[in-house]
């Protein structure tokens, strides 16, 4: 069946059974998990939680009690070099803290970075061009813009830039959507909390067992915003003329990524118990809305999103993470099929890899495409947590255990059992990002919790030699391939994804036994290629943009 048929018979479902399509999941994950089965996992994925050696001390607190859904969606994180020392730093929604080597941190008291209880997520980009990362937090109204100095310290901008939306954001992404050399910036709002929506619908059911100030049915979605940078320092609100109108999604991950090959990012928006939102960049300033055409236009409650290229076919694919009760989802794009004509297309292939049963009874969140292992193919990382207080402790979501997929030949093993990420189940985790922390060449782990800490854990599985490429200059957009022992993989600079969480603009590559990279291209956001031949492993690449 094709992608166009499965996405207008989601729609058309969507249209008659609204909040009721709970039930049809619950059946739809019997014959799942019917047809899936987990494969055993492997004694050599391993991560250990260093999150006391790391001096990583931030708590995210929200109070003793949780009360509504204000207090269970956050925090997210970002991981980038703030302070041009190339080392990668943690900033979370009201701090900062300085990598300084060796999986080390220190806070940095006066970074300019203020803590807020109502802080959401992170998302890194030099909106300026002064060559330093800026940093935009998303909030309970208002956002924040924080502008850096180029030594890690900030001013708080949003205002004056015309960025500060007092509306609820959740997921924003940075990228130049109009090929101008300056970053745009997008934000997903969710929902309009008013207690009394919750008294008003408290005795309407809809197949979930949150109290209703949990419930997300319960509050109207708050429209997105796209906004353009206008080259000094400021920014225009060109929402509707852009075409990118989400006023009914709730909106949560939000990634721009060019899936068609046109140079051109395209905006993906994963929206809570709504349809997900797909707009195709047309290349004039404005979008074209082919959420339903693409097959991307799921209604089910997602969360977090990641893109990447599992199969190593040359084309990026998407991966949402979903409530408990409806599995989560890998879209495969056909690009390279000859499938895709004017509309990129996508298949749903989460059966076939076999990820659709084991995320059945797990919330999942913060989403990554990594190749932790390094044997040149992504893995995939999920973190996961329920989305209303547990009976026994009113001050915590229900924790639910992560789980890591091993990517077998385009098939993933669930290796949650041996992956040593047991500290995080206690907690109910949200955002997930990674870097390699520590400098030595493989893919590092930070996750946010709910209401709980930030927990960092170093990669102990990888085994396979590696290049890591750091694209100098205005990289987010741009296009990193490298092609080593007979195998070609490529990986995109984004400025967001996952769930509320930002990764540095460093693209990280496992070569498994590879003596060398034979070739590695970067395509710059305006088309530019710099093509480097012959390059040693086992060490960081920078590769200055052409002037």
């Amino acid at each position: 069946m094709s992608a166009m048929i499965v996405a207008a018979i989601t729609a058309l479902l969507w249209s008659f059974f609204g909040p009721e399509r709970q039930t049809l999941s619950l059946l739809r994950a019997n014959e799942v998990a019917r047809a899936s089965a987990d494969a055993p996992a492997s004694d050599q994925t391993r991560f250990d939680d260093v999150t006391a050696a790391a001096a990583i001390t931030f708590v995210h607190d929200v109070g003793d009690v949780l009360s509504d859904i204000r207090q269970v969606m956050s925090p997210g994180a970002a991981l980038a070099d703030i302070d041009g020392d190339d080392r990668i730093d943690v900033v979370l929604p009201g701090a900062v803290f300085r990598g300084v080597g060796n999986m080390k941190f220190e806070m940095l008291t006066a970074s300019g970075i203020t803590a807020d209880s109502a802080g959401m997520g992170c998302t890194v980009g030099d909106y300026d061009g002064d060559r330093d990362a800026d940093v935009y937090v998303t909030a309970l109204g208002p956002n924040r813009l924080y502008r850096n100095d180029g030594r890690g310290r900030f001013d708080e901008v949003g205002g004056p830039a015309g960025v500060a939306d007092r509306r609820w954001s959740a997921g924003a992404a940075f990228a130049d959507y109009d090929l101008d050399g300056d970053l745009d910036l997008y934000v997903a709002n969710y929902v309009r909390y008013d207690a009394s929506f919750a008294r008003a619908r408290s005795g309407v059911r809809f197949d979930r067992d949150e109290p209703a100030a949990f419930n997300p049915y319960i509050f109207p979605a708050e429209s997105d915003a796209l906004y353009r940078n206008n080259g000094d320092g400021t920014f225009t609100d060109v929402t509707a003329d852009a075409g990118v109108v989400d006023r009914d999604g709730k909106g949560m991950g939000v990634a721009f990524v060019d899936v068609n090959g046109d140079r051109l990012p395209d905006l993906l928006v994963i929206n809570d118990v709504s349809p997900d939102f797909f707009f195709l960049n047309r290349g004039d300033g404005r979008f074209s809305d082919e959420s339903l055409l693409s097959g991307l236009g799921d209604p089910r409650g997602g969360m977090g999103v990641a893109i990447g290229d599992y199969d190593n076919d040359g084309a990026f694919d998407v991966f949402a993470t979903h409530w408990q009760d409806e599995s989560n989802v890998l879209y495969r794009n056909l690009l390279l099929e000859g499938k895709s004509a004017r509309t990129p297309l996508f298949e749903d292939m989460t059966i076939a890899v076999r990820l659709a049963a084991p995320s059945i009874g797990s919330t999942g969140w913060g989403t990554c495409w990594a190749d932790f292992d390094q044997d040149a193919d992504l893995d995939l990382l999920v973190v996961n947590g329920y989305t209303s207080p547990a009976s026994s402790d009113r001050s915590q979501c229900v924790g639910q255990p992560a789980m890591l997929f091993i990517n077998n030949r385009g098939r993933f093993e669930n290796a949650a059992v041996a992956q040593g990420l047991a500290s995080l189940a206690p907690y109910a985790a949200r955002g997930a990002a990674t870097a390699d922390l520590d400098d030595d060449g493989d893919l590092d782990l930070v996750v946010t919790t709910n209401n709980g800490p930030v927990k960092v854990f170093e990669n102990r599985m990888a085994s396979g030699r590696w290049l890591k490429v750091r694209p100098r200059g205005q990289a987010i957009g741009a296009v990193v391939t490298v092609s080593a022992a007979g195998r070609t993989q490529v990986r995109p600079i984004l400025a967001g994804g996952s769930y509320l969480c930002c990764e540095p603009p460093i693209a990280h590559f496992g070569l498994a036994a590879a003596a060398q990279a034979d070739r590695v291209e970067v395509v710059w956001p305006d088309g530019v290629s710099t093509v480097l031949e012959d390059v040693p492993v086992n060490r960081t690449l920078t590769v200055e943009r052409p002037s």
